[in-house]
């Protein structure tokens, strides 16, 4: 047989790449773990990503909400509001009409 009918024989049944695999298996394998490690990474990166979302969602929600309490609290500690709340729960309170006393500390 001639050195060409045995290198297609060859090529043709495996032996060929069976051969190139075993002698390549280093760099094949390192490829394959290069490939899963590349592949894991992106997964978290998306992750990551989408859980960025979420929480920049949330927060703007929450200074929302914030705002919307904060809002409500200045209303409800306005002079007039107080006095009508004590009016309307009919607590006993009235406004003083003597303006408050500076206290001074006398230093010897």
């Amino acid at each position: 047989m001639s050195a060409k009918k045995v290198a297609f024989q060859g090529l043709l049944s495996g032996d060929f790449l069976r051969q190139m695999l075993l002698r390549q298996i280093g760099v094949v394998l390192l490829g394959v773990a290069i490939a899963v490690v590349h592949i894991a990474n992106r997964n978290g990166a998306e992750r990551a990503a989408i859980e960025m979302a979420h929480l920049e969602k949330d927060i703007k929600d929450l200074k929302s909400e914030s705002m919307d309490v904060a809002s409500q609290l200045m209303k409800m500690t306005n002079q007039a509001e107080v006095a009508r709340q004590i009016e309307t729960n009919n607590l006993g309170l009235s406004e003083s009409d003597v303006p408050p006393n500076v206290i001074l500390e006398r230093r010897p």
